[in-house]
């Protein structure tokens, strides 16, 4: 086998995008369900499943398509390639050959450069070309709970044998023997929740299951973060921080239907101190806005789970700049869609990013330091 290709380099020639890339970003972005459909035509197995095979092929192209726009916006090919790496892992877990995988960016190369004028399509076609030399390289990398997480484990099966209480009262139990909660959120709820979604992946659960494993999460949440507020009002601790209560706003952006690393967040900063406000998912930028000045906001925590919600991020923070230029704002942006390239939070126009919920606390301290009475 050849040595990995060489890494994808992170192009940073400014603000401004170049003509021919902003273009294309355009063109595939306004003609992706009908791109798609070409995709489909030439993947899809004839015969009696053929129309649920063409539908299926159809939906991957026309999101690939969307993540293709996303990654030309900005500029940044790495944005696409780990976008694959992660369709490579979820088809792993379906079953599905990797070959179908490599096969599908290829038409889209093919359709794209014969649909497409030849400078437009040239560059877009090498966003796909790059992403498929990574994609030839990469290794299926499911985070899946390990043997020893075993609160995890247990959460994972009561919630899947449907018995809520005792899901929670797992959580609450531990909480009141001495686990941190901020462990409790990090190391069993998040882990535990994730396993539950490639459990929906792989197909070994139904949507009916996962839906309610996410309320019972969402609950035992809820549950956590009152008796940790309540055990800390108990302390009465005497040295308690004075001054201005700082204010954190967690939203996700207008199209992120995600807020479950948002909620969790907004309790841990409430423990810290902060008064949180939970805006939630699919908040659009002119509302964030009103919010940020309704609740004299000082830092701004956004997500970003897929690479298409990339450019709303971006295009909302520079509203927010231009909007409230007085306002000494701090944005910390996060989410699975930034692991593709170390500085795409500078590209979004954030102050920061962090991978985890102590490096946002941390983060946000140095940010937002309190301003002593």
């Amino acid at each position: 086998m050849s040595g990995p290709p060489p890494p994808i380099p992170a192009k940073n020639e400014g603000p401004t995008m170049s003509s021919t890339t902003q273009l294309a970003a355009t063109l595939i972005g306004n003609s992706a369900s009908s791109l798609a459909g070409f995709v489909a035509s030439e993947l899809c197995t004839p015969g009696e499943d053929g129309g649920r095979d063409f539908d299926a092929w159809k939906a991957h192209a026309h999101q690939r398509f969307l993540q293709l726009r996303a990654a030309l916006l900005l500029e940044e090919p790495r944005l696409l390639a780990d976008e694959v790496r992660w369709s490579h892992s979820a088809f792993d877990l379906r079953g599905l050959e990797k070959e179908d995988l490599a096969r599908s960016l290829e038409v889209m190369r093919e359709v794209i450069e014969e649909k497409l004028p030849a400078p437009i399509g040239g560059v877009a076609s090498d966003y796909l070309l790059q992403a498929t030399r990574h994609l030839a390289e990469s290794t299926p990398s499911v985070q899946r709970l390990a043997p020893a997480d075993r609160l995890a484990w247990r959460y994972v099966e009561l919630v899947l044998g449907g018995d809520r209480q005792a899901a929670i009262s797992s959580i609450v139990d531990a909480f009141e023997a001495g686990t941190d909660p901020i462990d409790l959120y990090e190391n069993v709820l998040v882990p535990a929740q994730r396993e539950i979604g490639e459990l929906w992946h792989s197909g070994e659960i139904g949507i009916a299951q996962e839906h309610f494993c996410t309320s019972t999460t969402q609950r035992s949440m809820v549950v956590l973060a009152h008796r940790a507020q309540s055990a800390l009002r108990e302390r009465a601790i005497s040295d308690e921080p004075t001054g201005r209560q700082r204010t954190v706003i967690a939203a996700a952006t207008s199209g992120n239907a995600h807020d479950m690393a948002l909620r969790v967040l907004t309790d841990l900063f409430e423990l810290r101190g902060w008064r949180s406000i939970l805006l939630g998912s699919d908040v659009p930028a002119r509302d964030l806005v009103v919010g940020i000045e309704v609740f004299d906001t000082d830092l701004l925590l956004l997500s970003g789970t897929l690479a298409v919600h990339l450019p709303g991020i971006r295009d909302t923070i520079q509203l927010l700049r231009d909007s409230l230029p007085d306002r000494d704002l701090k944005v910390l942006v996060g989410g699975r869609a930034f692991g593709g390239a170390e500085d795409l939070w500078r590209k979004v126009g954030a102050d920061g990013c962090t991978a985890s919920a102590r490096e946002a606390l941390e983060l946000a301290e140095r940010l937002c330091p309190r301003a002593e009475a």
